[in-house]
């Protein structure tokens, strides 16, 4: 009974991991999509920024000179650095993330496996106990039966005894050195 007891508490306990292990992953999916979404996002502003900025600078310095210009888009230039900056470190992070989902993903699919193997063999082990109690079961059943089917149930009456009473023969030929007596009749009820 305890190694059930056992196999339950272990079943438990890998579907609480893999419930635990499983809300980890939906949660680093969701952070993953949520990064994919504003990477997209900053990578779609890039591009209508500069063009925002180059013809705002063009519209605002159309009479002035090209040296203010130049001045101007080059203080531009480390704004959108940043940007393509925080862009290299999101995909970066983005990648790591996919790392790690796929590495816990492998361990879950281990841990399961581990337990998985180990429930088997603990049946093995509850099986083979059982086929060898069956077995011993069996045994003693046969030797029983072989020993009932050398009782003789007969009438005490018979044989000297009660009326109306049943005895079972007792060979007693070799109890206290006494060799004439052969059977005696018990009464069993």
């Amino acid at each position: 009974m305890e190694r059930e007891e056992e196999l339950v508490v272990m079943a438990s306990l890998a579907k609480k991991q893999q419930e635990t292990a499983q809300a980890v992953l939906d949660s680093l999916g969701a952070k993953s999509a949520a990064m994919d979404r504003q990477i997209a996002a900053m990578q779609a502003a890039i591009p209508a920024l500069r063009t925002t900025t180059e013809d705002g600078i063009r519209s605002a310095m159309s009479g002035a000179s090209e040296v203010a210009a130049k001045a101007v888009a080059a203080a531009s230039a480390p704004v959108v650095a940043k940007l393509e900056g925080m862009l290299t470190a999101a995909g970066e992070v983005e990648d790591r993330l996919r790392r790690v989902v796929a590495w816990a993903s492998w361990r879950l699919a281990a841990r399961a496996a581990a337990v998985v193997a180990v429930l088997w063999l603990c049946g093995d082990v509850v099986l083979w106990r059982y086929r060898e109690d069956r077995q011993a079961a069996i045994a003693e059943l046969e030797q029983l039966r072989t020993q009932a089917a050398r009782l003789k149930i007969v009438e005490c009456e018979q044989h000297g005894g009660p009326k109306g009473r049943k005895c079972l023969p007792v060979d007693i030929s070799g109890l206290y050195g006494d060799q004439k007596a052969k059977v005696l009749y018990y009464p069993v009820w």
